[in-house]
This record gives structure tokens, sequence and C-alpha cells, in this order.
């Protein structure tokens, strides 16, 4: 919820209901699923083809992974 982190938007576009694979998708690896679930805040049921989630760049992640 920081301001000054810059998001992304991602539409879900297949994949519907699976956090895993569009953290695959755009992460490049499910490790990051439950950074994805984070960054939703929704429940499942809305993880529907068309909906936009707005994450956070990969990099900018892992910088702040690596940080922490």
């Amino acid at each position: 919820s920081e301001p000054g982190i810059q998001k992304e938007k991602f539409e879900i576009d297949t994949n519907q209901f699976r956090p895993d694979l569009i953290a695959e998708n755009y992460y490049g690896s499910v490790e990051y699923m439950s950074l994805v679930i984070l960054q939703a805040a929704r429940g499942l049921e809305n993880y529907t083809k068309g909906s936009i989630l707005e994450l956070i760049p990969k990099n900018t992640i892992d910088n702040i992974l690596k940080n922490i």
C-alpha cells in the first residue's frame, strides 16, 4: 500500500481463479502467488477474465524482498 511504489495493470485473460498461474505468467514463478493474492486483495471468485490487477513489477518486488 506504499503510495510511492509504481504498479502495472495486468488483465486476467486466462487462468481464471488461479493466482498461482497468474503469478507464473506475470512474475515467472508460482512462488510469487502469495504476493499476487496480497496485492489483489480479493477473493478467488473475483479472479475472472477481464479483471484488472495492479501489480508491482518483478524487479521492484525482488528489490523489496532482498532488503527485508
